[in-house]
């Protein structure tokens, strides 16, 4: 057969953005019928770097109408899965764009191609006329779940040949995607080929590898380098786990009248009455008044979520600033306490000539909940 037929034609393919574009990996290869298996190899290195196999089959098929190949086999073709048809999609698009392989190989391609094709049953052939609805499996779904997360990875490797700078956080976005052992596996399995080519290229042990990348500032291969290692010992570290990382689940957060469900307090005495204790959630700063022992304190709260409750006590305020002083006439300073402003509050525990003590926070039946601020 004539395999580089003047009916070929070139597939349309749109090549995936990868990290490094062909100024750094060189432009479509090549081939002749002299050429070596190191030149193939460094071709399909080339096509697996910048296509999916997806795209192999759709060249697989394209090169096979463009010279008039039996069309029962082409057919069946359509049902085979796109991993089988790699290579052969990489020879395809070889003869497409107008290679010649090696004596041989097209031969091996027609043997696998028979091969695939007798595997996929004929409409006539099927146990039922009606066409089944295609059953995805378990590792169909791992599969295209771990080739989504390995194109957003080589994304960000694309922003760092864009801006020369890695910003990406390899934990942080392996904890919001909740990256399972079996797909950090799948990833690990993609990126170590290409590490260990960088790495060797950085030895200089392999012509091959240093003529291949000697397009590549050394700062530029050393940082790759790193940034490829980091996301394979991470996966490495999830796929020995033996778990999932997950995000950390977001504590709920329990509504105000939960967390004073159980507060022990006075809700009213002869003359004074006490605030909804649900208005204690979030405030900055709280009153209360001891009926019994005539003692008033002021909480602080210490940060920006406010005081809040656990049980009958207060909690989230400032030990040193809350304080606690013993009234001799309740009614003097009550009142205004109540309706004075906040430069007011500021100075009423200041002019109470008492002894000082520190809040304990605990609430009890004798205390009346005065006033908030927010």
């Amino acid at each position: 057969m004539d395999t580089s037929s003047d009916k070929e034609k070139k597939v349309k393919a749109v090549k995936r953005p990868k990290f490094a574009d062909e100024k750094y990996m060189g432009s479509e290869p090549t081939v002749t019928a002299l050429s070596d298996e190191a030149d193939m190899a460094r071709a399909y290195n080339w096509f697996n770097y910048f296509y999916t196999s997806e795209d192999a089959k759709a060249f697989t098929i394209s090169y096979l109408k463009s010279i008039d190949y039996d069309k029962h086999i082409i057919t069946k073709l359509g049902a085979v899965k796109a991993v089988e048809l790699h290579n052969i999609g990489w020879n395809c698009r070889l003869l497409a764009t107008g290679s010649t392989l090696p004596e041989g190989t097209w031969e091996t391609i027609e043997e696998r191609l028979l091969f695939l094709s007798s595997t996929v049953l004929d409409v006539s052939e099927s146990e039922e006329d009606q066409p089944q609805a295609k059953v995805v499996s378990i590792q169909d779904r791992i599969n295209a779940k771990a080739s989504d997360l390995i194109g957003e990875l080589e994304e960000e490797l694309d922003v760092f040949f864009q801006e020369g700078v890695i910003q990406f956080d390899i934990k942080k976005w392996s904890l919001e995607k909740g990256i399972k052992p079996q797909i950090a596996k799948r990833i690990v399995e993609h990126f170590r080929p290409q590490y260990e080519e960088i790495s060797e290229a950085q030895a200089g042990n392999d012509p091959d590898l240093v003529e291949a990348y000697k397009r590549w500032r050394k700062p530029v291969l050393k940082i790759m380098g790193l940034f490829l290692k980091r996301i394979i010992d991470h996966m490495t570290e999830v796929d020995s786990a033996g778990q999932a990382i997950r995000k950390p689940r977001k504590k709920k957060v329990k509504p105000a009248s939960v967390l004073v469900s159980k507060m022990n307090y006075c809700a009213s005495s002869d003359t004074l009455k006490s605030i909804d204790p649900k208005e204690i959630i979030g405030a900055s700063q709280l009153w209360v008044f001891n009926i019994k022992t005539r003692n008033l304190s002021v909480y602080h709260a210490v940060g920006h979520s406010g005081l809040s409750v656990r049980g009958t006590t207060i909690i989230g305020f400032d030990t040193d600033a809350s304080i606690t002083k013993k009234l001799r006439k309740p009614e003097a300073v009550i009142k205004p306490l109540l309706e004075g402003g906040k430069i007011y509050l500021r100075k009423i525990m200041e002019n109470i000539k008492t002894s000082e003590q520190k809040a304990t926070g605990r609430i009890n039946a004798d205390t009346i909940l005065l006033r908030v601020l927010r």
